[in-house]
């Protein structure tokens, strides 16, 4: 991902992670701090598949602010640069906050889309949790029918 076409629109400057060229790091005008990451991701066996990791690095939840939505749809969208990248997540569990987190992931797809990309859902519920997920992909990507497919019966796998 490249950081000069994320800096174009961010309003926070994204940098590398002491100089780790894998993490994407930014600091808001409040003093939070956070990395994000694209892990290459062999789940569902999908060529150029990631799973975006978005970390607040202390912990610390100050008050909200719009100008971190904009720097994280900046990172998403030089991302989709290459239109046959592949956008996984899951709402991370651990906070019980997982609701909440794709609540406000959806809320930012929308605003943002423009059309652009494809988002296709999965909620599975296993040992008492409930997970959240998503994959993203662009409009123009080659297999989307194929993603889409694979996604869903993956979803409906884990169900069983």
């Amino acid at each position: 991902v490249s950081l000069d076409i994320i800096n174009q629109t961010s309003p926070y400057k994204v940098t590398y992670y002491k100089e780790r060229e894998e993490i994407l790091y930014f600091s808001t005008s409040k003093g939070l701090e956070y990395v994000i990451t694209f892990v290459l991701d062999k789940t569902l066996d999908i060529p150029n598949m990631y799973q975006l990791v978005i970390e607040e690095l202390f912990q610390t939840h100050a008050s909200y602010d719009p100008l971190i939505e904009k720097t994280i749809v900046s990172v998403i969208h030089a991302f989709f640069t290459d239109k046959m990248n592949v956008l996984a997540y899951v709402c991370d569990t651990s906070d019980k906050h997982e609701k909440a987190t794709n609540y406000l992931f959806n809320k930012w797809f929308m605003r943002h889309n423009g059309n652009r990309y494809y988002k296709y859902d999965g909620i599975v519920n296993a040992m008492d949790n409930i997970y959240y997920s998503s994959i993203i992909c662009s409009r123009e990507h080659n297999n989307v029918l194929s993603i889409k497919t694979t996604f869903y019966n993956f979803v409906a796998e884990l169900q069983k």
